[in-house]
């Protein structure tokens, strides 16, 4: 990955989250890392969404307050309050993806909210299907 290859330590541990989070194999997600995971996953910087993409993860309170005109429905998990889901939207908004902030367990209490919504799709790496529409 170019992204982790230019950049710092920092990078591979962001990116390692989103992998453990997007990968449809829990335990495979070194080879989806590598090889499919921004295919239909974007990690969001600028203020808008990735029209490609079918979801979307805004890590942190400062980068989500960039999102001024995104009109989102995200409603955080029951036990979990800082990690919020729109499913319409194909949202998930976390806090600043570090270990610190998104522990093993909170990794696997998103993959079991993202999979009641149908996020890891029985037919591979189609990821719940289309990229929403507005």
């Amino acid at each position: 990955m170019d992204l982790v290859a230019l950049n710092s330590n920092h990078w591979r541990k962001i990116v390692t989250l989103l992998a453990k989070i997007a990968s449809p194999a829990a335990d495979d997600w070194r080879q989806f890392r590598d090889a499919h995971l921004f295919q239909a996953t974007a990690l969001c910087f600028s203020p808008q969404l990735n029209p490609n993409a079918r979801w979307h993860w805004i890590g942190g309170k400062d980068n989500l307050q960039r999102f001024t005109e995104l009109q989102h429905r995200a409603r955080p998990l029951a036990d979990a309050p800082d990690i919020l889901l729109d499913a319409d939207r194909h949202l998930l908004l976390t806090p600043y993806p570090d270990y610190r902030q998104l522990s093993n367990a909170l990794v696997a209490r998103i993959r079991t909210a993202l999979g009641d919504l149908g996020f890891y799709a029985e037919s591979g790496n189609d990821f719940g299907g289309a990229p929403p529409t507005d």
